[in-house]
């Protein structure tokens, strides 16, 4: 396959190119063998360990000796991921060479004093660092005790000499969850690599989902992981994460006594709606979600006749999912165009007992929009994903254009989607959501769905740093994985970096405990 490149390997913008021939400086894959490997979600196989490893190298170096697959001594995988660069032709260096416990037990003095006295003199520096941890942290205390105990090991990995200027790294990580609270790991050990290396982008590993089964309080099934994958680059550039920490579970209060009545079995953690095709109105906005994906929360969150909210609901997908789930709906949108359509698609719903109101008006200030009830059973919505609709070049815009579609939300300078400055973004959306915790009824859920964004070839973390300012007054539910199984791939960077075409949204889910 002699594939169709993007000029640039890590902006997310496409400019097609005539079809050339690609030297592949990365990896010994074709084009068609590069391209699935780009997509941000994967279902689970054996062969997770060879996969990265045929992908983020070749077999020989320029040299002609075998590629060096660098992995830390003491975790479960170790073995395996030494079994899979044997199969892939390539060489596996563990370090420290001697001996180690497992990850919750390593001694910190002993590891610092091995380091340099185990390593080969003639040690040539890796091309690839693969470390497995699923399994293995199941608190963010366990955690910190474990890079604590490792720093040196993570610490090194930016040095020239221990891996090789722009190779990858590669950590295998699940989150873990205690009594319907988050707790996430692998969040914070993505910030804590991201002050050594840089996060290119992480991937979604989906597992087999579990047998359902009832909880009083909100949880998934626990099936994804994440491969989290970063670089070595010659010149770090600013940094996007917000280095914060997150408080151990237990911050806000009893986790047994306060929990709304729940519907139906626990969650799958990862899910792939097939919603219908959209009608013409829906298809006006540049950014919806499916009918499907709220209806199976509103199922969850709430019983017949509860009042849902959605303080940006766009063309209205919010509130047709509750109508035909007997659910009362009350949306509040910015856009007139966008609130009339919403307006229309209800209407054109028929006739129902229940009641689904729009009104115009601005998230930030929701207590000066007419209308909005004193108090609601649940919130579901989705913010605009800062502001990546304004960037040019895309191949969505460009589609989207020809069939005069809306590219963007407009140019309302309250539109948050408008905003250029990250941080003030995020604190934005931080205080929209602080007046919808104030309505939400105790104990009562709000769901937010979003995704981290990718701009000019950096990571911004929009859905963990908003789940982390959102912990500071709410409690963080487990995370549910929105997969999209039905977006044409991009072959971005082929031959020259790993970039991914970002397929998965988070599904954030929060309990107000007070």
């Amino acid at each position: 396959m002699r594939p169709t490149v993007a000029h640039s390997d890590e902006v997310g913008r496409t400019t097609r190119t005539t079809p050339r021939r690609v030297v592949n400086r990365l990896n010994d894959l074709d084009g068609k063998q590069w391209l699935p490997f780009q997509k941000s979600w994967f279902r689970d196989h054996p062969a997770v360990h060879e996969e990265c490893i045929r992908f983020f190298t070749k077999r020989l170096r320029a040299d002609g000796t075998p590629s060096v697959v660098l992995t830390l001594a003491g975790t479960p995988a170790e073995r395996a991921v030494g079994e899979a660069a044997t199969a892939a032709g390539r060489r596996v260096v563990v370090w420290p060479t001697k001996a180690a416990p497992p990850p919750e037990r390593l001694d910190c003095a002993a590891l610092a004093g091995q380091w340099e006295s185990d390593r080969p003199a003639a040690q040539p520096p890796a091309d690839y660092v693969l470390v497995d941890l699923r399994g293995r942290l199941p608190s963010l205390s366990v955690l910190r005790t474990f890079l604590q105990r490792t720093a040196p090991f993570w610490s090194a990995l930016s040095q020239s000499d221990v891996l090789r200027e722009r190779g990858y790294t590669t950590v295998l990580i699940d989150n873990w969850q205690q009594d319907g609270a988050l707790v996430p790991v692998a969040w914070e050990l993505a910030r804590y690599l991201g002050g050594r290396l840089t996060l290119k982008d992480e991937k979604i590993g989906c597992r087999l989902p579990a047998e359902p089964r009832q909880t009083p309080h909100f949880e998934t099934d626990g099936r994804v992981y994440y491969a989290l994958n970063f670089r070595r680059e010659p010149a770090r550039s600013q940094e996007p994460f917000t280095g914060r920490w997150w408080p151990e579970v237990g911050k806000h209060g009893p986790r047994t006594t306060d929990y709304r009545p729940l519907t139906g079995p626990r969650l799958c953690s990862w899910f792939v709606p097939r919603p219908p095709p959209r009608e013409p109105g829906k298809l006006t906005h540049p950014a919806t979600y499916p009918e499907t994906l709220v209806a199976e929360f509103v199922a969850r969150c709430t019983q017949p006749g509860d009042l849902v909210f959605d303080p940006m609901v766009g063309t209205g997908s919010t509130l047709l999912a509750c109508r035909r789930m007997g659910r009362r709906g009350f949306g509040v949108e910015l856009n007139p165009e966008y609130a009339a359509i919403a307006r229309r698609r209800l209407a054109a719903a028929g006739d129902t007992p229940w009641i689904a109101r729009v009104v115009e008006g601005d998230a930030r200030r929701l207590a000066a929009v007419e209308g909005v009830p004193p108090q609601v059973d649940y919130c579901i919505t989705s913010p605009p994903y800062w502001d990546m609709l304004n960037m040019r070049g895309a191949m969505t815009q460009r589609g989207r254009r020809q069939r005069g579609l809306h590219v963007s939300y407009g140019d309302d300078p309250r539109d948050m989607g408008n905003v250029a400055d990250y941080g003030q973004f995020v604190d934005a959306l931080v205080e929209v959501y602080r007046q919808v915790a104030a309505w939400l009824c105790p104990g009562g859920y709000l769901t937010v769905v979003v995704k981290n964004v990718k701009k000019q070839g950096t990571i911004y973390p929009l859905a963990w740093d908003l789940a982390a300012a959102l912990g500071d007054f709410l409690q963080v539910c487990p995370e549910r994985i929105w997969c999209q199984d039905d977006v044409k791939l991009a072959p971005y960077g082929y031959g020259n970096a790993w970039v991914s075409n970002t397929v998965h949204h988070y599904c954030l889910t929060f309990r107000k405990t007070c």
